[in-house]
């Protein structure tokens, strides 16, 4: 699975709660730039969004490529 230069931006989105990941990686290695776990505040789509785009700008992340997961029992899709 290729990147690209600037790495990953794995997301993983809970039932009160996301975290976000930025990292590469090289060969067998996950190299970690940045993690950030934080508590959603409300629960509908619209707050989710922005929450999690603050984040993103707040923590100046600019990557490539995405993977997103997301856990519970509702979990329809996982990418």
């Amino acid at each position: 699975m290729v990147f690209g230069d600037s790495g990953v931006l794995a997301i993983e989105l809970g039932s009160s709660h996301f975290r976000i990941l930025h990292g590469a990686v090289s060969g067998h290695r996950l190299n970690v730039y940045d993690f950030a776990s934080e508590q959603m505040f409300g629960a509908d789509l619209e707050s989710t969004t922005r929450q999690l785009e603050e984040l993103i700008a707040r923590k100046k992340l600019q990557v490539s490529g995405a993977a997103l997961d997301l856990s519970g029992p509702g979990v329809l899709h996982r990418l």
